[in-house]
């Protein structure tokens, strides 16, 4: 057994549900099944975009998890199959396909097994490859002015991410819309604006939206931008009531 030297000074973390450890893990009697389920957390919690699955063919060629049967003895190409097999009858993951082509992994939860059922119909497509990175530890988006990578040098959230840690479940129609949103707007901005409506309660992606486009016509930096550490924001302008007036006129 090697000697492990210890985590680094800022270590990056993998997101697992709680109740995994309550539910989940004191039945967990197999450590075939409990290695694949571990590697799948960090998997799924690196992915970005929507929906978040892991290719079968990836998993097998996962490294750290080929690595972690080897070091046990045992033949990784029986093992991660027998363990994914098992995991699935669990009912952690969900294993879907279409149309006998590519299987994925997802997590087993409400709004992955819509995204599942939208894969089985080829309304959506999960990004094939190796995941990028680590899972960031669930919390409030980054902020403007910490590193372009992101807090303690974690990697920016996507906007999928940003939405399902602040608002909640994705729908596939709503992820097209996020989809347009990352494409016109600055991930700073997205960040920002999501963290303004967490502070502001209004957890809605209508909120959101409302705050990039005023930035989008009016530019971000007229005193509220949180790069200008002298300005203040008044957060009441970003609410606009239905006769076109904020909240501050």
């Amino acid at each position: 057994m090697r000697n492990f030297p210890g985590f680094p000074s800022r270590p990056d973390y993998v997101a697992i549900p709680r109740v995994f450890f309550t539910d989940v893990l004191p039945s967990i009697q197999d450590l075939g099944e409990l290695l694949v389920t571990l590697h799948l957390f960090r998997l799924l919690g690196a992915k970005r975009g929507y929906p978040r699955a892991v290719a079968y063919d990836d998993l097998l060629a996962d490294r750290p998890l080929v690595a972690g049967f080897s070091e046990l003895g045992r033949d990784f190409r029986q093992e991660i199959p027998r363990g994914l097999d098992a995991a699935a009858a669990r009912g952690t993951f969900l294993r879907v396909s279409r149309n006998g082509g590519q299987e994925w992994v997802m997590l087993n939860t409400p709004q992955d097994r819509r995204a599942a059922d939208a894969l089985r119909r080829g309304e959506v497509s999960p990004s094939r490859g190796q995941v990028e990175g680590t899972a960031a530890p669930v919390g409030l988006p980054t902020l403007p002015g910490e590193s372009s990578t992101g807090q303690a040098g974690l990697p920016q959230r996507d906007i999928f991410t940003l939405y399902e840690e602040t608002i909640g479940m994705l729908t596939p129609l709503l992820a097209e819309r996020l989809q347009e949103a990352e494409k016109e707007y600055p991930a700073e901005w997205l960040q920002e604006a999501f963290q303004i409506a967490v502070e502001q309660n209004a957890r809605r992606w209508s909120y959101v939206e409302r705050i990039l486009e005023r930035w989008k016509v009016e530019g971000k930096d007229d005193g509220t931008s949180r790069g200008h550490p002298t300005k203040t924001r008044d957060v009441g302008k970003y609410f606009i009531w239905p006769d076109g007036r904020s909240r501050g006129e």
